[in-house]
């Protein structure tokens, strides 16, 4: 029989495990919390003017789109590297063929990025390699053809039709139906429970009857149709499309993401809320260090050390409380 002490200790144990998994719980909310009170200050409350949160909210648009669509690769502790160059292979061929058609140039667009998705998600699925390794490679080889692609041309006037639609309520709206639909999904169908399931291993996902390959290869698949609509938007908001659309769009999400909490192996502490923070933390801490004036290098470094901090942080903390 345990004695008291024994008892003692492993109440302790208990509530500081509990703690713990509630501190990672609300880390998302916090963080972005802690951002905007420290940049509220700094700047004298400057932050909080309308002006510069609709900048703020208008940077962070693309971003909490395209976190939306890769959050099923994320649930699994994989990544799409090659997302920057199909939002611009995807802009590039669906104005090219489908010119001031809108309804071709959406239905063209959406395709490519399907396409890169569905080739993405078949080699995974199907030969084993390690989805950093198979995702740079296409983005490669997607790069080399995006100059050939443009030709002569700097870029490409987009379809005037979609581009008229460009403004804060069409914004908003897809925002709505972006999260409704994802949230939908990810929290309360199998699909997004098989997706964080994986993560814990093959064999174990196999044994509950999850069909593995399906999986990874819908959840590319996804990232690719997510590539071509972050390719309509961005066409919709600049006016045009050329080979720098989308460019670095990977590891802008990717770095959001981890600000956001969001595990990099995956698994059931994967949230949506992770997204919305992620991005909106992070393009607080972007605009705050450029409104007191920080050079674009003292920026990177700042943003390098809160990221490493936050990665390794995070991943200690979700250590100590599953080990408790």
């Amino acid at each position: 029989m345990p004695n008291g002490t024994e008892k003692g200790k492993t109440l302790t144990r208990h509530y500081k495990g509990y703690w713990l998994t509630k501190f990672v719980d609300f880390f998302p909310l916090l963080g972005f919390l802690a951002i905007v009170l420290v940049f509220g200050i700094a700047t004298k409350g400057k932050m909080f003017r309308p002006f510069n949160l609709k900048t703020i909210w208008k940077q962070s648009f693309l971003y909490i789109v395209g976190g939306l669509g890769v959050i099923f690769c994320y649930a699994q502790g994989v990544h799409d590297f090659s997302l920057a160059s199909n939002i611009a292979l995807s802009a590039i061929i669906g104005n090219m063929v489908g010119g001031q058609n809108p309804v071709l140039t959406i239905a063209v667009t959406l395709l490519v990025g399907a396409a890169v998705g569905c080739l993405n998600g078949f080699l995974y699925a199907t030969t084993g390699l390690s989805d950093f390794i198979l995702t740079l490679c296409v983005n490669f080889l997607i790069s080399g053809c995006l100059t050939t692609l443009m030709g002569s041309n700097v870029y490409l006037d987009g379809c005037k039709t979609l581009v008229a639609l460009n403004g804060q309520t069409f914004e908003t709206v897809i925002i709505l139906a972006s999260t409704l639909l994802v949230g939908y999904v990810f929290r309360f169908t199998k699909y997004g429970r098989y997706c964080k399931a994986l993560s814990a291993g093959e064999v174990a996902a196999v044994q509950c009857g999850v069909k593995v390959r399906w999986i990874k290869f819908s959840a590319f698949l996804i990232a690719g149709v997510t590539a071509g609509l972050v390719a309509i938007l961005s066409s919709i908001r600049a006016g045009t499309v050329g080979s720098n659309t989308g460019s670095m769009f990977h590891f802008n999400i990717m770095i959001c993401m981890i600000l956001g909490g969001m595990p990099l192996t995956g698994g059931k502490d994967a949230k949506i809320l992770n997204v919305f923070f992620g991005v909106l933390g992070c393009m607080a801490l972007t605009n705050g260090m450029v409104m007191l004036g920080l050079p674009s290098r003292m920026q990177d470094v700042v943003k390098g050390v809160v990221f490493i901090t936050v990665a390794v942080g995070m991943t200690r903390l979700r250590e100590k409380a599953n080990a408790i």
